[in-house]
């Protein structure tokens, strides 16, 4: 498994409790989680924005780039986590084949 796909895992895996609790203090939290296993905040943020609905689609919310270089985040969503993402997890824990 590649650092990015560890990456991810950790992020779906973090989110997937909160999977229903769309908000940016979820985020916070995973930051928080993040730092203690290694990650910087600027390296999860900016897997965050390649997960969201508008790049890989591995997560529902959508990061709108904005301006003076920050992001908002469009969370009108009801849960953090696609299809897709879920997909990818359970790949990554070898509950699923790769195909």
């Amino acid at each position: 498994m590649n650092s990015t796909d560890k990456k991810r895992q950790f992020i779906l895996e973090f989110l997937l409790p909160y999977n229903h609790d769309v908000s940016l203090d979820v985020i916070e939290h995973l930051i928080k989680a993040g730092k203690i296993m290694g990650y910087s905040a600027d390296e999860l943020f900016k897997e965050l924005v390649t997960m969201d609905n508008q790049h890989d689609q591995l997560l529902k919310i959508t990061y709108l780039a904005m301006p003076d270089d920050h992001y908002l985040a469009d969370t009108g969503q009801s849960t953090w986590i696609s299809g897709k993402g879920e997909r990818f997890l359970y790949i990554m824990r070898g509950q699923l084949p790769r195909n």
